[in-house]
């Protein structure tokens, strides 16, 4: 089988599009045709699609919910719209809105999103795409000719989530092959998981924990009695989609240099080279169930998907201020993970670990000395020492339909190196009321602890009360207070005067 070159990546973006939008129109014909059936054959036809259904890889958190962003559970098998026997259609509809709680209360996130997803199956394959077209944020006039420009009065974006297609029984009947744009979850945790490295973060929205973008890779998965085989390629390295400007700073470190102001700080991100060597991620998935229990171990090697800051250029020096360029780079990581998930006496059981291996980074310091140029100090960007991240949770339903959830977490996704690991302690407590129509959902949040030795003034808390009604089938209506508070160097203490208001409108079908 032959790989598309980095040239021919663009081709191969165009050929996704041109799938789903043959799909889409080859939807009505087809349904034309199935009218020819006779009525017995067309109802065997429907009864041998609903045996043949395969559940898609289940999405660890769905079942769970998240503590600190709405919860987005996986559409049901009856919640899906099937217009053609090995056709089926499901997707949503979603608002979502939030403004700041402090004066004068600007708006801090607006998205409109109809998510569609399709699937066409034969015996042997199945064809599955996801499609996203929204508005993400607000008019971006800044003069009169902008007005002539539509992307800057509504802005509008369709992309391609997912587009790969399976094939069954792949040279041998205990082989599976999947092609294409995919995304691979690896991990049993509840949204933060240590283990989950193959695609990259997709950090746009900072509470939407565990959401990532999809890569084009190729997947094989061996059955072998008790146990799954799993082997993945991705040819070509994808950096994380970073936060919005707003909440930026909490994953990005201030960059200081002592006894200088820093004025003006300009970047130059430098990517892996464009080669199978420098650019491809691999990973291999052993997993098996014992005694109730799933249990899987699994190797990486990639490329940290967020940028490490490699070399400090001063260019220039006026009295205490300073300007800077930035040199940032995608360290190597080989990464060994363990997870596992069960239930004991009715709780939910579940923990993760990953350890990180790093190449060594050797940067430097480099500033101006007059008659002499530039001069440089090495620095140490990053050790190749491991480091341990680690999530173990467990979670409850009780009988009057409360349900609690609760996790620590040892070490978040932009931490690196042992000294840097903070501790995060979630916990979501939700109240089913009407025959769950009525959601309330009165304690949700995360603790972050920096230090313990000083936990006074290295101390971080996130609180999320809302309230959630389905007021018909398959519509969700979410309101709800973010409040944010911190201390020391804690990631959230950065963003800590950033309260705000949401609400959340979502139809599926």
């Amino acid at each position: 089988m032959k790989l598309c070159s980095p040239k021919n990546h663009s081709a191969f973006k165009y050929c996704h599009l041109l799938l789903i939008l043959a799909f889409l129109f080859l939807n009505y014909p087809l349904s034309l045709l199935a009218q020819d059936d006779p009525p017995v054959e067309k109802e065997i036809k429907k009864q041998i699609d609903k045996n043949e259904v395969k559940n898609e890889e289940v999405k660890k958190f769905s079942a769970k919910g998240s503590p600190l962003c709405p919860n987005e559970a996986a559409i049901s098998d009856e919640n899906q719209i099937k217009t053609e026997s090995g056709l089926n259609w499901s997707g949503y509809l979603s608002i979502d809105h939030r403004a700041f709680t402090r004066s004068p209360g600007n708006y801090s996130f607006k998205e409109y999103r109809f998510e569609l997803k399709a699937e066409a199956k034969t015996e042997k394959t199945r064809l599955a795409s996801t499609l996203w077209v929204r508005s993400l944020g607000f008019s971006s006039i800044r003069k009169s000719a902008d007005l002539f420009a539509r992307e800057k009065i509504v802005p509008v974006e369709m992309e391609i989530r997912e587009a790969y297609v399976d094939i069954y029984g792949f040279l041998f009947p205990w082989l599976d092959l999947r092609i294409g744009r995919q995304r691979i979850a690896w991990g049993t945790a509840d949204r933060i998981n240590p283990t989950d490295n193959l695609n990259p973060d997709d950090l746009e929205d900072i509470w939407d924990f565990g959401r990532h973008l999809s890569s084009d890779a190729i997947k094989a998965t061996g059955y072998f009695g008790p146990f799954t085989l799993t082997g993945v390629f991705i040819p070509s390295f994808s950096p994380a989609s970073p936060p919005l400007p707003d909440w930026a700073e909490a994953f990005m470190p201030s960059l200081e240099i002592k006894g200088y102001n820093l004025v003006n700080l300009r970047d130059e991100i430098i990517l892996p080279e464009s080669n199978l060597k420098s650019s491809s991620i691999t990973g291999l998935k052993l997993s098996t169930n014992f005694r109730g229990y799933d249990f899987s171990m699994s190797f990486v090697r990639g490329r940290d998907d967020l940028p490490l800051l490699r070399d400090i250029v001063v260019e220039k020096i006026s009295g205490q201020e300073i300007e800077v360029l930035a040199r940032l780079v995608y360290p190597r990581l080989n990464i060994l993970g363990f997870d596992l998930a069960g239930a004991l006496r009715g709780v939910g059981l579940w923990g993760e670990a990953a350890i990180f291996f790093p190449e060594r980074i050797v940067g430097e310091t480099l500033f101006p000395v007059p008659g002499f140029g530039l001069i440089g100090q090495p620095r140490t960007a990053l050790s190749n020492k491991a480091y341990t991240r680690f999530v173990l949770g467990a979670d409850y339903t009780f009988s009057p339909g409360i349900y609690l959830n609760g996790q620590w977490a040892h070490g978040f996704l932009h931490e690196r190196g042992s000294a840097e690991l903070n501790d995060y302690f979630l916990f979501n407590l939700e109240w089913r009321l009407l025959r769950d129509k009525l959601k309330l959902v009165p304690l949700s949040g995360c603790v972050q602890v920096n230090e313990w030795r000083n936990l006074k003034n290295n101390l971080a808390l996130i609180l999320v009360p809302s309230i959630e009604y389905h007021p018909v089938a398959n519509t969700e209506i979410r309101a709800g207070l973010r409040i944010l508070d911190g201390r020391g160097k804690t990631t959230f203490a950065r963003i800590k005067d950033r309260d705000e208001l949401f609400f959340c409108f979502k139809y599926s079908f």
